[in-house]
């Protein structure tokens, strides 16, 4: 589930999904050479976002994005950003799923420092805390079920990269700030739940787009996520994520609208509200409600795998990021049958 939606999550996430359909991408993105650079600060003390989710049109979910007051993190000046969504509209009926992510921002190269996931699906939860470091990230990740003690999951993750990976919300703040040249291209690694992805991404030039607040100038970025292999970097065996943003052409460069094409629907995540709220005075302070970095201590590499999974190739991927419960595939098809037979409703 996480994986299907995380490029939203920097706005909400916690829904599950229907209905193939391509997103008409200005370019294509090929193979960029040179990772993506920001250019300035990626994002701002004080920033309110919220937006709303759609499934192939339909409404779904509701979500934010919270800028806090610059902090300091172990001596490193650092700003706080945290999430929360949910579930509404018909899916509400259907499923009763929350998502909350929270990270912390390294001012001093806009990558992340750490962060949080808390993911309520029904009965189950999962909560992921993670830090990262160049060329790595640390997990430590609890799934509690019902009648079954929780579940600990400790890794080390070591790439064979310099840069650090980045998270949700460093991902949107890089794509925001980068000023690239029409047609440029460029990439990032990110991860999202314990998965690795790389993001090929294309700058395909000015287009207008009809929003919330009517329509708007905005720069449209495309691109395509793919999960890779923590050991080779080479693409698993899972397919492709392509995806496109429209940030606004004006001086605060907001996020006015991210499209996903999963294997089943096109996801529209859409601004509805931006500001800036003001932040308490006086100096930084230390940052509140950090990881565990006790538990985050106790993670281990991975241990060298078959030669199979040298290859990239389907068993590196883990069964929490890429399958969907009994349940919740009964939930997609109700949904699915209900949207349908509005459509025939309206079109009678």
């Amino acid at each position: 589930m996480r994986s299907t939606l995380a490029l939203c999550l920097p706005f909400l996430a916690a829904c599950q999904v229907l209905f193939p359909t391509p997103i008409d991408q200005h370019a294509e993105t090929g193979t960029p050479t040179k990772a993506v650079r920001s250019v300035g600060a990626t994002f701002h003390e004080g920033e309110v976002l919220e937006a709303q989710l759609s499934l192939d049109g339909v409404v779904a979910g509701r979500g934010s994005l919270r800028v806090g007051k610059r902090c300091l993190a172990d001596g490193k000046s650092a700003l706080p950003v945290e999430t929360e969504s949910g579930s509404s509209g018909l899916l509400s009926l259907l499923s009763d799923a929350t998502a909350d992510t929270w990270g912390l921002i390294d001012l001093d190269n806009n990558a992340p420092l750490e962060g949080r996931w808390d993911i309520v699906n029904g009965e189950k939860r999962s909560l992921l805390e993670m830090d990262y470091t160049e060329g790595g990230y640390r997990v430590h990740q609890i799934r509690y079920q019902p009648e079954k003690d929780p579940k600990h999951i400790r890794r080390r993750v070591e790439l064979p990269i310099e840069q650090v990976p980045h998270d949700a919300h460093t991902f949107l703040g890089y794509l925001r700030r980068w000023e690239p040249a029409e047609g440029e291209r460029g990439y990032l690694f990110v991860t999202l739940g314990r998965g690795l992805y790389r993001a090929d991404v294309v700058f395909a030039g000015h287009d207008a787009i009809l929003t919330a607040q009517g329509s708007q100038d905005s720069l449209r970025i495309d691109g395509v996520a793919t999960r890779i292999s923590e050991k080779t970097l080479k693409p698993l065996a899972k397919g492709e994520r392509p995806f496109s943003l429209w940030i606004s052409a004006d001086e605060r460069k907001t996020p006015l609208r991210i499209v996903v094409e999963t294997d089943i629907t096109k996801i529209s995540v859409d601004l509805l509200r931006y500001a800036r709220e003001p932040v308490a005075a006086g100096d930084p302070t230390a940052c509140e409600d950090r990881v565990d970095r006790a538990e985050l201590d106790k993670a281990k590499s991975k241990k060298k795998k078959p030669a199979a999974a040298e290859k990239g190739q389907i068993d590196e991927l883990d069964d929490d990021d890429v399958a969907m419960t009994p349940a919740q595939k009964d939930a997609i098809q109700k949904l699915r049958s209900r949207i349908l037979r509005l459509r025939e409703d309206a079109e009678r």
